[in-house]
């Protein structure tokens, strides 16, 4: 094309981008300014706004007049004779087919790098997605009970707790999250009046049950390599001619913990006031598990033990508490279950003895529990004796008993929730007064 013909090119072309003048403006702007909370919105306006502007550019091209850029009878320069209408014509339509094809070139450059775009975005949700359906399925905010009591048993025996040892404690619990709703699945699909289970994420299909097992193996490896080490770390840095003579506590009591939550979600739920021991146990196992954390470190040949009558006392009095309210609150959620469990084949004491019966002994433990920590056994332990220091346990105590008295006129549902909340306050007292001890 000769150097007129490139001129009349770049006249097109402004012709038409002047025509639709919203273009110059939004049709070129990069992808990375329309990134943020709405993504995706913006970049389907995003899209439409720069396709019309094309479509008007592409329709301005067209009908630009021949005519309007005709230079017929004028000399291309001084002595240059003019050229013919016919090859000026002919010129100019060449050039009008050039501008028409890059428009319709960059249409589908923007249509390809806007579905690309569109599918990074799409894979990114649908990560993030499944990863929320993991964390519910091991419920990772209710596995901080167990983390803290285990935080409790640490400040109890003196014992500095790690990383590795606190991630062991709540990967371990999730296991048995995960294992239950493996093993429930199809109940909890059924049950159409309790949108909690039925929408559970095994039980509405969001993972799959081989999904739900791959995950459940992979976290017990995670949380019994994690004890593993954990104790061989702290036994090593005691005395390193020990670390072969002495028993791996921590990590037998992870997988001794382990056995028991596969045991009761494979059949010991079903047996009569066994499943509400067994999660009252699980509830106070923690404290053990910082017992044996803490007899990690020992040598074989040091006489001292952390498991001191002192220790054991006080370790006896949290399990009590933990052992009780634990108890009385899977009474509770076994009321609000009966159906399930008359459907599951399990024997619950709702089913045998009934719902009221039932409700009267949960907080008749509850409330017993409650009055056992105002004794100077517990208070000795746990309420501060200095003047100057903030009475932590008893601040606690009273917040505690206020929301089990309210729990206890409360419809069921949100009573064993609220009950399962002042678990937390009486659980974070006990803490602070052993810190501020």
């Amino acid at each position: 094309m000769t150097i007129m013909g490139i001129l009349k090119f770049g006249m097109i072309f402004v012709i038409a981008m002047s025509l639709s003048p919203k273009t110059t403006t939004t049709a070129f702007l990069p992808f990375s300014s329309y990134q943020g909370k709405s993504a995706t919105r913006l970049n389907n306006s995003f899209r439409q706004q720069r396709q019309h502007h094309l479509s008007e550019s592409l329709s301005s091209v067209s009908s630009v007049p021949l005519s309007s850029l005709s230079m017929s009878g004028k000399g291309g320069g001084r002595g240059t004779p003019a050229k013919p209408a016919d090859s000026e014509e002919e010129d100019m339509e060449l050039t009008r087919q050039a501008v028409t094809s890059f428009i319709q070139a960059s249409q589908q450059l923007d249509t390809s790098l806007h579905d690309a775009l569109d599918y990074r975005q799409h894979h990114s949700s649908s990560v993030w997605t499944k990863c929320q359906d993991y964390l519910a399925l091991i419920r990772w905010f209710t596995l901080i009970q167990a983390v803290g009591a285990f935080v409790v048993g640490c400040l109890v025996t003196s014992t500095k707790p790690t990383v590795s040892s606190l991630l062991s404690v709540y990967l371990s619990y999730g296991v048995g999250m995960a294992v239950n709703d493996c093993v429930d699945h199809t109940i909890d699909s059924k049950q159409k009046a309790l949108p909690s289970k039925r929408n559970r994420p095994i039980a509405s299909g969001r993972i799959s049950v081989s999904e739900g097992w791959a995950f459940v193996t992979l976290l017990t490896a995670i949380s019994l390599g994690l004890a593993v080490m954990q104790e061989n770390n702290m036994v090593a840095a005691t005395v390193a001619a020990a670390a072969s003579t002495t028993t791996n506590k921590f990590g037998l009591w992870t997988a001794s913990n382990l056995f028991v939550m596969f045991a009761y979600a494979m059949g010991l739920q079903k047996i009569l006031f066994l499943k509400n021991l067994i999660v009252g146990y699980l509830g106070i196992s923690p404290l053990l598990g910082a017992v044996f954390l803490s007899t990690a470190a020992t040598t074989a040949a040091s006489s001292a033990t952390a498991a001191t009558s002192t220790v054991i006392s006080k370790l006896y009095r949290l399990a009590s508490v933990g052992m009780s309210v634990g108890v009385a609150r899977e009474i509770l959620k076994d009321i609000e279950d009966v159906d399930i469990d008359k459907e599951g084949g399990k024997s619950t004491l709702p089913i045998v003895v009934g719902p009221k019966p039932s409700h009267r002994i949960a907080f008749g433990m509850v409330w017993a529990t409650c009055m056992a920590m105002l004794t100077k056994g517990f208070r000795s332990m746990f309420a501060c004796a200095s003047s100057g220091t903030p009475p932590f346990y008893m601040i606690s105590w009273f917040i505690g008993t206020g929301m089990i008295t309210r729990a206890t006129f409360l419809p069921l549902s949100k009573g064993q929730k609220l009950l399962k909340n002042s678990i937390y306050i009486l659980l974070g007292g006990m803490t602070l007064g052993l810190i501020a001890k």
